[in-house]
């Protein structure tokens, strides 16, 4: 199984209305990269220029993301691994609704969140986005929120962690942290012992939304429906 980093830029925040604007996948073991922009087909905000830079008129001549989605099928390979920061409540949501755009079937993979092995190697840090890593491992700022610096910034950081472990041992660290509620009266708790009812309200009330909380969304489905 390869071990592949990877980032999105997007036109916003909504994986069903928004849509990817670059991409960067890099091959850990190979350290080959495969990144490239996309066409949204709708107008970019001027948010996620502020943000990014990327305006419709440097990409309008560029393919979908979904018309480049064989070309990373064949980079990623079969079973990768799939590191990314906050990727399990973003990027994946993302790719899960470029594919099925796409009608093409989902890739199998197992997901590595750098924001829940931030939880596990820095439990002590009072900031977990990528910036904040970078100033705490001295890495220059400089072009953050392009899909290829944050992956190239993410391989360095992701690789200080990975040092003394196997990439099925990482995947196993990230996945503990992600079975614990990291916020609100039972943060600190495993999923499976707070009580059905507190997550009844919080997604009746919109606390937890499938749009903003895609992983631990589909994490409590599966536990009150058991």
């Amino acid at each position: 199984m390869s071990l592949i980093l990877f980032d999105f830029e997007t036109t916003g925040l909504d994986p069903v209305t928004d849509r990817i604007t670059q991409f960067c996948f890099i091959n850990n073991d190979t350290n080959t990269v495969l990144s490239n922009y996309c066409n949204p087909t709708i107008p970019i905000p001027n948010k996620a220029i502020e943000l990014n830079g990327i305006t419709n008129l440097d990409i309008e001549k560029y393919p979908t993301f979904e018309e480049q989605i064989d070309d990373i099928i064949e980079f990623i390979g079969k079973n990768p691994y799939l590191v990314g920061h906050n990727s399990s409540n973003f990027d994946l949501a993302f790719l899960e609704n470029a594919f099925s755009r796409a009608c093409i079937p989902l890739i199998n993979f197992k997901s590595i969140d750098t924001i829940s092995l931030s939880r596990y190697f820095l439990p002590e840090i009072p900031q977990r986005n990528l910036n904040y890593l970078r100033n705490y491992y001295k890495i220059d700022t400089k072009n953050a929120h392009l899909a290829t610096k944050d992956v190239f910034d993410l391989q360095l950081i992701y690789n200080i962690w990975s040092e003394n472990y196997t990439s099925e041992q990482m995947f196993q660290f990230s996945e503990k942290m992600l079975s614990i509620m990291n916020f609100g009266k039972y943060k600190g708790i495993s999923l499976k012992e707070i009580p059905k009812s507190y997550f009844y309200f919080m997604i009746q009330n919109d606390y937890i939304t499938e749009y903003k909380n895609f992983d631990l969304y589909k994490r409590l489905k599966l536990i009150m429906t058991r």
